[in-house]
């Protein structure tokens, strides 16, 4: 008995063959695979390779709204394989946090989506918050922890350490400051000509958000610290207090820029001398 090009499509996903998806394609079938149908189906079955080619794929039908549907049913069935290739093609991690319960069988799948690094925005932790689920914030919550404590631990080891460098130390003293200090510590070293930008990766702005510090982190807004965007998302997790003075600043260093104008040099005027003409 013949199959269908139903049958025959299914059974390549279910072997992940994307070879022969492939082939099925350039012979003429390539509206009877890339289905929202077969993308969910691909995805809760685990096919990470046929997942990935249909998600990325330009075909008409693989829309957002229809990997966001693959999410959610991938995340059901805990396919965090899947599910990764998914949020590589634009859907949030939020979507399959989620998805599943806060019972004790969803924790591990979870746990994998924390450990990717998925780091939720402020709206994402509202939103788990609003829907009880309690158990994707507590592994947010340690992993973060856990980050920031090897964060002051690899910052106390640096800059105490003998092979710091000679580069280091003289910025040493503003960068203790921010860490453990308060605002009157960084008005001091102000006062003493430090400076509240450095020329070292290490950033006294930066390494108060990530200590929570928020005192130090508001004088050192005061006093001029550059904001990059990304502390922003520090400050959401270690140092809230303080994150509308990041935006502000921010907003306010961009209107600073000077607008860049293109220039066209002008082009030389082309004299012709006359020649004179001949007396009679």
């Amino acid at each position: 008995m013949n199959k269908s090009i139903h049958e025959i499509v299914r059974e390549n996903i279910d072997t992940d063959n994307i070879d022969n998806l492939r082939l099925l394609s350039r012979q003429g079938w390539t509206s009877d695979i890339f289905t929202r149908e077969n993308l969910e189906y691909a995805a809760v079955k685990g096919s990470v390779e046929t997942t990935r080619m249909m998600a990325n794929s330009y075909y008409p039908t693989m829309t957002h709204d229809a990997k966001v549907d693959a999410m959610f049913a991938a995340s059901k069935a805990h396919q965090v394989g899947t599910v990764k290739e998914l949020n590589k093609a634009g859907v949030s991690y939020s979507y399959a946090i989620g998805s599943v319960s806060d019972h004790e069988n969803d924790r591990g799948f979870v746990q994998a989506i924390v450990d990717t690094g998925y780091h939720p925005t402020a709206e994402d932790l509202n939103f788990f918050q609003v829907a009880g689920k309690q158990m994707a914030i507590e592994a947010i919550t340690k992993r973060d922890k856990a980050d920031q404590a090897l964060y002051k631990e690899a910052f106390l080891s640096l800059v105490t350490s003998d092979a710091a460098g000679s580069d280091l130390k003289p910025v040493s003293t503003m960068l203790s400051a921010a860490a453990q200090g308060t605002a009157a510590h960084i008005d001091y070293h102000v006062g003493q000509g430090e400076k509240v930008n450095h020329d070292y990766i290490l950033q006294p702005l930066n390494v108060a958000l990530w200590h929570g510090n928020n005192e130090t982190a508001q004088a050192l807004i005061k006093h001029g610290a550059t904001v990059e965007p990304a502390y922003i998302q520090v400050a959401e997790k270690y140092c809230k207090p303080v994150v509308e003075a990041l935006k502000t600043a921010l907003k306010d260093q961009f209107e600073q820029q000077p607008i860049q104008q293109s220039y066209t040099p002008k082009k030389p005027v082309r004299t012709v001398k006359k020649s004179k003409g001949m007396s009679m």
